[in-house]
């Protein structure tokens, strides 16, 4: 479940995108990060779901239920990762350009 925070979202690009692929192109909607503003969906082997890169604050609580102690060790070792190459800031300026 994601609730959005931001008063407004004016942007082009940010916007959560539920997929009916793996491709980020191939996108069944989007949903902007505004206030008040929530989604829930199920995640599966055949969901998909991504945004593309925007500057700008989007704020946005995400709340997630799993039933598996592995999915969770995976997903905490992953957001960690993530987080810590967006902290090193020339990682975060290559991660600027790489494809997604």
């Amino acid at each position: 479940m994601i609730l959005g925070f931001s008063p407004s979202w004016p942007y082009e690009r940010g916007r959560l995108r539920v997929l009916r692929s793996s491709d980020r192109e191939d996108f069944a909607f989007e949903f902007p990060p505004e206030y008040g503003k929530m989604l829930m969906f199920r995640v599966s082997e055949r969901s998909w779901h991504g945004f593309l890169p925007q500057r700008g604050r989007r704020m946005s609580l995400q709340l997630c239920y799993v039933d598996s102690e592995a999915y969770v060790r995976r997903e905490y070792w992953r957001h960690s990762l993530s987080a810590w190459a967006k902290s090193v800031p020339l990682l975060n300026k290559v991660m600027e350009y790489t494809p997604r």
